[in-house]
């Protein structure tokens, strides 16, 4: 498994078992030593492709300098 800086393995399974489960991703396991798993869009994801990249052009047109903190009152 590749390192993600700050996601542990285990986080990671769970995270992609849940985005399989709702039909986000699908999985595929080829039977080779080391195994090999690969996960791809489903068209359901495909279809949101658009819209974020619409989130993406927007958030790098209106960089925010300062992180925001959610405060408790």
């Amino acid at each position: 498994m590749r390192a993600l800086a700050g996601v542990s393995e285990k986080m990671l399974a769970q995270q992609l078992n849940e985005l399989k489960r709702d039909g986000f991703i699908q999985k595929t396991t080829y039977p080779e030593i080391p195994p090999c798993t690969e996960y791809t869009l489903t068209p359901l994801d495909e279809s949101l492709v658009p819209v974020l990249n619409q989130i993406y052009a927007w958030g790098s047109s209106n960089q925010m300098t300062q992180r925001f903190q959610l405060t408790t009152e």
